[in-house]
């Protein structure tokens, strides 16, 4: 941390469900999603905190399989995590967030892999942080 900037190393695990009913020609996005390496910058503030991420890579994994029973992973993703916190009680800070990931490759385990399919995550919600 140098004055109220700060660099950070991190990774990122999530479980990701459906905000809506699954397509009948998309199916459903219910999954998990770990991203190895996040490289983050923000600025603390008196009582707020602006934090940017950078997902260079990572892989998204389908729970449920496809009607032909293949399980599915998607790979080659990365993107961009924005977040604006506000302090609420000693340290914890609780506030907006918007992410875009994009993800290359997608492996299916009964077709292998499948040329040009990627797969385009946007997520909007809420973050938290205990800072300290």
């Amino acid at each position: 941390m140098w004055e109220s900037f700060f660099l950070g190393v991190g990774t990122d695990y999530r479980i990701v469900n459906n905000s809506k009913a699954p397509d009948a020609q998309v199916g459903s996005l219910k999954g998990s999603r770990w991203a190895e390496l996040v490289l983050t910058a923000g600025y603390l503030g008196e009582s707020f905190l602006l934090k940017v991420e950078y997902q260079p890579h990572g892989d998204f994994h389908l729970a449920q399989p496809t009607y032909q029973g293949a399980s599915v992973t998607y790979s080659g993703g990365g993107g961009l995590r924005l977040g604006v916190l506000y302090s609420l009680y000693s340290g914890l800070m609780v506030g907006p967030c918007y992410e875009s990931l994009q993800f290359s490759n997608r492996f299916d385990s009964v077709n292998g892999q499948v040329a040009n399919e990627s797969l385009k995550m946007t997520q909007i919600g809420l973050t938290g942080a205990y800072v300290f």
